[in-house]
């Protein structure tokens, strides 16, 4: 786990906001060109525009499908990484990456200055990465001529 990995939770996170609102768009353009038809002539040329906007809501909806998944796994991830830090290191990571919490807001809650959680998470991103790498030589073969200068 990097701290590239723990940005990525966000940025899944702001896209799929960005999906929401152009849903969110989309769907009131909707109701807008299906409101009770004027009295006024049809004039040439206008077209139907709710099967544009219906392509354009079932392409936001796969989007948004994709990246739920996306954000699911990242999320797993995150927590598996950070349940196994000591509970202070635990609550900063979940704050900032998880609850997308500002410094100055984790600061406040933690009653912590935000320099000395700049410190905190500097030590469970040091943690994080040397727990992943413990794990990773977990039932490597250890080279022969190795093993005789150990025992």
């Amino acid at each position: 786990m990097t701290k590239e990995n723990l940005k990525e939770y966000r940025s899944i996170c702001e896209e799929l906001r960005r999906l929401n609102d152009q849903r969110v768009k989309w769907i009131s353009r909707a109701e807008r060109s299906t409101r009770a038809p004027s009295k006024a002539p049809a004039l040439g040329g206008q077209h139907d525009p709710m099967p544009m906007i219906m392509d354009r809501l079932t392409e936001i909806s796969d989007q948004a499908g994709g990246l739920s998944a996306r954000l699911s796994d990242a999320k797993l991830r995150i927590e598996r990484a950070i349940e196994k830090l000591p509970s202070t290191q635990r609550r900063l990571m979940r704050a900032r990456y998880i609850e997308g919490k500002c410094w100055m807001a984790i600061s406040e809650e933690m009653a912590m200055s935000e320099q000395w959680l700049y410190e905190l998470h500097k030590k469970a991103l040091s943690n994080i990465k040397f727990k992943q790498s413990n794990r990773k030589d977990c039932g490597k073969r250890i080279p022969d001529g190795i093993k005789k200068q150990v025992n």
